[in-house]
């Protein structure tokens, strides 16, 4: 048999899986629970602390700038001590908010709770000119709750939105690869390959960016190398995304392109310490690479 005719027929034999290619099902929530009223309860008891806090401050640099500017002589060194504290405390005061939103999600996250966490998220984002940086990760995990509820298209405007809010701050923002991968995975659900494969792309060439980084980082031995730990969490990921990316040029019949990247989630994972997940990607690697030999 000729190549030209093994490909011919291995286009007959895929056709109908490819056809038939469940689009993954989002992942499976177990009910919240009554532990949303604790994230509720260490937010307020957060933000009670900091009011009491930057209160108490606010009184002391009163008192203090009183008795300093009724005193003879001016006690300009007490006046000038009291003006630093009182830019202090805007950055303290700015802190406990932080604190009351990023507290509670942490918990919401772990303990799944997942009507706090959602409340939290669309919090961080109304609030964020005044929490730099907070709206990414929130809408990470906002996108992610409507994934996992299957509110495919409502993740997709948001996510993209969010992309392209950040995108105009920052071109070289490489905080976004979990944005792209979030939004190729709605894509991949929705059926829309074509897209799937441009968000997947978008999420794998940051994240090969950022491990680039770390390898030089390592090589040089800096001393703000990021631990192990998170190496292998972003190379997981991007394991993952190079198997989402197989996924989608195999379902629009790209097997050329759906072998590499199957090669490369195998080559990815290799280099992880065992885990289920590890496991699962070189088994599902391996046997569509086996499947796309002929490619």
């Amino acid at each position: 048999m000729t190549k030209t005719q093994t490909k011919q027929t291995y286009k007959k034999m895929s056709r109908p899986e490819t056809r038939n290619t469940p689009t993954p099902p989002p992942p499976s929530l177990p009910p919240a629970g009554n532990k949303d009223r604790i994230c509720y309860g260490i937010s307020i008891g957060v933000l009670v602390s900091g009011v009491l806090l930057t209160g108490w401050m606010w009184y002391s640099i009163v008192g203090t700038l009183m008795r300093a500017a009724t005193s003879t002589p001016v006690d300009w060194w007490s006046i000038g001590g009291m003006a630093v504290l009182g830019a202090l405390s805007f950055f303290v005061a700015r802190f406990f908010l932080w604190l009351s939103i990023l507290a509670p999600l942490m918990l919401a996250a772990q303990t799944r709770s997942y009507g706090a966490q959602e409340r939290f998220c669309k919090i961080a984002l109304k609030l964020r000119q005044f929490l730099p940086g907070a709206a990414t990760w929130a809408s990470n995990g906002l996108v992610q709750l409507m994934l996992s509820r299957g509110q495919t298209q409502e993740a997709i405007a948001l996510g993209a939105s969010e992309y392209d809010f950040a995108v105009k701050k920052n071109p070289k923002d490489q905080s976004l690869a979990p944005m792209c991968a979030q939004l190729g995975l709605a894509h991949q659900m929705a059926g829309e390959h074509q897209l799937s494969i441009l968000w997947n792309e978008r999420a794998y060439e940051q994240y090969q960016n950022l491990l680039e980084s770390m390898d030089k980082a390592e090589s040089k031995k800096k001393k703000l190398m990021p631990d192990k730990q998170f190496v292998d969490q972003t190379r997981l990921q991007s394991a993952g995304i190079c198997a989402n990316l197989a996924t989608s040029y195999f379902n629009v019949g790209n097997y050329g392109k759906a072998k590499t990247f199957y090669t490369r989630a195998v080559d990815q994972a290799n280099k992880l310490p065992d885990s289920p997940e590890k496991q699962q990607i070189i088994q599902v690697g391996r046997d569509q690479v086996q499947r796309l030999k002929h490619w």
